[in-house]
């Protein structure tokens, strides 16, 4: 990442074990369910590993879809993930957290860094992490 870059930090508390919630980012089964702003499916094939890849195609309800594809940089097992997202001359770099909050919670933060910075990009990312996120509230919900 270049000087141009800027982070922003997502920040929630989930009602469910963090090997849970870290479980729900490995399996295209579950992502399938939740990833993706309120509107919007997904469909994912990843390999779960470092280095690995990750593709993803959200499809909104007008038909319309964005393809991306993420490389893991950094896999701790119920801990930490890290990805590296490039679009159209993007690139976002994610730093997902995973931490135990009291019994059976999960304190889940979500670092992001983008390059080059726009604030309509950054704005957008933020907003489409945060749909997603209720989204998983959700699912998590129907899993317990």
């Amino acid at each position: 990442m270049t000087q141009e870059m800027k982070e922003n930090i997502i920040t929630r508390i989930f009602d469910a074990p963090r090997s849970l919630v870290f479980e729900l980012w490995k399996d295209p089964k579950h992502l399938a369910n939740w990833y993706g702003p309120k509107g919007f499916t997904t469909e994912s094939e990843l390999d779960f590993r470092v280095s690995g890849e990750w593709k993803y195609t959200m499809t909104s309800r007008d038909g319309s879809s964005f393809t991306s594809k993420s490389i893991y940089q950094e896999i701790v097992e119920n801990d930490k993930i890290v990805y590296l997202e490039e679009n159209a001359n993007v690139k976002l770099l994610i730093t997902l957290t995973f931490e135990d909050e009291g019994s059976d919670k999960t304190n889940f933060n979500l670092k992001m860094s983008v390059e080059p910075f726009t604030e309509q990009m950054f704005e957008g990312a933020a907003m489409g992490y945060n749909s997603a996120f209720d989204k998983l509230e959700e699912y998590l919900k129907t899993l317990n």
